[in-house]
Order: structure tokens, then C-alpha cells, then sequence
């Protein structure tokens, strides 16, 4: 029994001598690892050995190192910082613009009375924009527009897409034909520099046009004598039109073969017209600032005509 009770005890003194050697060994790696530290934290500015190992082994990174990649803020992409974030978005407004046609084409005209007001309407807007400096350059029955909607007819001219600053009294020199051809004067189709005077004479043609072409605010003829107008050569047209201006006799007998009903009344005044537009039945050589005021007259003259018909 005494036997027993010492190997007993001596097993029990050897358990405890091993545990308090591993005690002690824990203890002195613990030490170790305080010391370690502390030598890394008061090492900070000394170069580490392990930096340039190889490429396929790890790199040790200083302490520091470890501390800035701690506080570096992570990228972001540009549209999520600086759109986002620095520029605030705009305050967007919607709107809409909403217009109207105004006034209908001159060949719309409910009768030869609004047909002719129009017309010496435009006139005037045109002598008062070459006042103020312009030339128009494209005279067409797209280009003037009626409005009726007030009682009395009123013209007035559009689209100055074409038109030029001008304050000469002779030809502009402008290179090129500008207009429609249908009521291009007669020297600009012989290539001459465009001036205000051609615009006078497409006014004519104008007043020409409507009445062989329409019969009526919506009726237009199907086929005319003049179709050709609006695709023969320059030279073919301008000598068709010569042959229409010759003289009183020819142009009175040409119109009354090609106005319609609706225009007929309006002969005599085109004829008026066609004299002073084309002294001499020819086209004009010389410019003349008063053709404005005579063709005015003439047609107001028509209209006092006309008027006392438009009561009845």
C-alpha cells in the first residue's frame, strides 16, 4: 500500500512539473511576441530585409504601411464622386412654344378685290424693307399671304430667307438666280445682278399667275398654256414671257384666253400694269424709284373699281 501511494504521488509530481513547464514556455513566447512588437512598432523608418524577396514569395509591409492602407478612403468611379456628389443636377424646366399659321397664300384670296388689296399691300412692305436697307429677293404666291379675318384684306410678305442687306439704287451684284422661276423677272433670267426692280416685276407675275391658275379661293386649274413656266431653261423663259409683254393687243388677247372667269375683271388693270412694269413692251433698262408709287396707284384705282361690285 505504501508502494502504491508513492508511485501515486510521484506521478502526481511529475503532472504538475509538466504543467508548469508549459506554463513557463507559454509565458516566454507571450514575452516574445511583446518584445517582437514593440521592436517593429520602434523600427518603423528601418528598411525591411524581407521587401525584396522574390516576386512568387509574400512581402512583409511595414507597420505604417499597414496603418495608411487603413486610413486611404477606397476609389470610387467619377460618376459616383464628383457627378454625384460635387455638381449638383440642373432644375430642368419643360416648356412648349405653341403657334399658328397666319394668313393663307395669296391665291386663297375669297375675291379679285382681296386679291388686289394684298398685293398693294405687299408692295408697300416691300419699298418700306428696301428702305430700311434689305432686297427680298424671292417674290412668289408662297411669299405672300392674305388675311382676311378682320373684314378688310390685308397682304403681307414672308420668308426672307433669301433676302440681302442692300442700300444701293443699282443692281446688288448678288452672284447667282435667286427666286421662283415661275415669277423670276425676265433680265434675271438673262443672268443680270438682281436689284429691287426684279421684285417689282415678280409682283406682276404674281397677279399673272394667280388669275391663269385659280378660279376661285380653292378651285385651281388642272392645265394651263404656262405649266412649263416652272421647269423650262432659263432662255426658253424668259423669251415665253417676252412674247406675253409684247404689246396691249397681244397681252389683252393672251389673258383672255387664259384668265379664269373668277379673274377676267382683272385684264384691264393687268394690262395698266404691264405698261409701266414693261415700257415699251420690252423689259426694263433703267431703274426707276417711282415704279413703287405707279403701280400703288393703279391698283387702288382698281379697287375703287371693283369696290361698289364687292357692296352689291
Amino acid at each position: 500500500m505504501a508502494n502504491a501511494m508513492s508511485i501515486s504521488d510521484a506521478t502526481a509530481t511529475a503532472d504538475s512539473i509538466a504543467i508548469t513547464a508549459v506554463v513557463e514556455k507559454i509565458s516566454a513566447t507571450s514575452t516574445s511576441t511583446r518584445v517582437d512588437t514593440a521592436a517593429a512598432v520602434n523600427t518603423t523608418d528601418t528598411p525591411d530585409p524581407l521587401a525584396a524577396d522574390d516576386a512568387g514569395a509574400g512581402t512583409k509591409r511595414r507597420f505604417s504601411q499597414i496603418n495608411e492602407a487603413e486610413e486611404r478612403p477606397a476609389k470610387r468611379w467619377r460618376s459616383e464622386s464628383q457627378a454625384s456628389v460635387e455638381k449638383t443636377p440642373p432644375n430642368r424646366i419643360h416648356r412648349r412654344i405653341i403657334v399658328q399659321d397666319f394668313g393663307r397664300p395669296i391665291y386663297k384670296a375669297s375675291s379679285p378685290t382681296a386679291l388686289v388689296a394684298a398685293v398693294e399691300n405687299c408692295i408697300q412692305g416691300h419699298e418700306s424693307l428696301r428702305k430700311a436697307g434689305f432686297l427680298h429677293r424671292d417674290i412668289s404666291v408662297h411669299n405672300v399671304v392674305i388675311d382676311e379675318r378682320q373684314g378688310t384684306p390685308k397682304g403681307f410678305l414672308i420668308d426672307l430667307d433669301l433676302a440681302i442687306r442692300e442700300s444701293r439704287e443699282e443692281a446688288s451684284g448678288a452672284k447667282g438666280k435667286t427666286g421662283t422661276r415661275a415669277f423670276m423677272a425676265i433680265g434675271l433670267l438673262f443672268g443680270e445682278p438682281h436689284c429691287f426692280m426684279h421684285d417689282i416685276e415678280s409682283f406682276f407675275w404674281v397677279l399673272f399667275w394667280v388669275c391663269v391658275n385659280h378660279d376661285g379661293p380653292d378651285r385651281s386649274v388642272k392645265k394651263n398654256p404656262f405649266d412649263h413656266w416652272n421647269y423650262t431653261r432659263d432662255y426658253d423663259l424668259a423669251g415665253s414671257k417676252l412674247a406675253v409683254i409684247t404689246d396691249s393687243f397681244v397681252f389683252r388677247k393672251r389673258a383672255g384666253e387664259c384668265f379664269t372667269p373668277f379673274y377676267e375683271p382683272l385684264i384691264p388693270m393687268m394690262d395698266r400694269l404691264r405698261e409701266v412694269v414693261f415700257p415699251g413692251g420690252v423689259r426694263w433698262k433703267q431703274v426707276d424709284k417711282g415704279l413703287y408709287t405707279v403701280m400703288r396707284d393703279i391698283l387702288r384705282g382698281e379697287l375703287r373699281r371693283l369696290q361698289p361690285v364687292s357692296d352689291a
